[in-house]
Formats: C-alpha cells, sequence, structure tokens
C-alpha cells in the first residue's frame, strides 16, 4: 500500500508570488467600486450635457441631489449610542495617556542627553 502524496506546485509559479484573487475569481472583484464608477460616469456625463437637458429633467436633478445632501446632514445629526460614546471616551482617554507618556519619555531621554554631554 502505497500512501504517498506528492504536490509540485503550480506550473509557472514563482516563489513568493501569489495570484490576485481577482484573477482567479471574477466574482471576487469588488463590485460597489465598478458600480460607483459608473454612476460617477453616467452623472459626469449627464452633467456634461446639462444645457441639453430640459426644465424638468434639470429640476429632478436638482431636487435628487438636494435630498442627497439633506439625508447625509440628517445621517450625520443622528446622537451616537452608548456604546459609540464610550468607544469615543475611552480612545481619547487612552490617546492621551499615551501621549503622556510618550512625552514624559521623550523629556528623560532628552535630559539624560543633555547631561551626558555636558559632563563631557
Amino acid at each position: 500500500m502505497n500512501d504517498i502524496i506528492e504536490h509540485h506546485g503550480v506550473k509557472g509559479q514563482q516563489w513568493g508570488v501569489r495570484k490576485r484573487v481577482s484573477s482567479i475569481m471574477p466574482s471576487a472583484r469588488n463590485k460597489k467600486s465598478s458600480d460607483a464608477s459608473r454612476s460617477q460616469k453616467k452623472w459626469k456625463s449627464t452633467y456634461a450635457n446639462r444645457s441639453k437637458m430640459s426644465t424638468k429633467e434639470l429640476q429632478e436633478a436638482v431636487n435628487r441631489l438636494n435630498l442627497e445632501n439633506q439625508l447625509s446632514q440628517s445621517i450625520s445629526k443622528i446622537p451616537r449610542t452608548r456604546s459609540q460614546k464610550a468607544v469615543s471616551t475611552i480612545s481619547k482617554f487612552a490617546g492621551n495617556i499615551v501621549s503622556q507618556q510618550v512625552g514624559n519619555f521623550l523629556t528623560n531621554q532628552l535630559s539624560a542627553y543633555i547631561k551626558k554631554k555636558v559632563k563631557l
């Protein structure tokens, strides 16, 4: 009974070089970015041809942009949850502690360096 498993790698594959996931699986490509770029191109072409738009089409585009701006402003005004407030407070507190410790360390190192140079 011969239970040997052999593997010789992928033909043409070099050591330390990996294939991009998107070239292996087309479904792994970032679909959102392609959708966003597609809608951005559509908007640019629409905006470039705004002189050809009817008054109704122009008014609809303006209304749409105003609604999107209002939505983004209202979302930013939503009060934060307790957990979000706690995370924010803790990160500020931790940042203050770290900056104090780094400041103390640098002050000590600088004073030790100056004392060493003065003694020379």
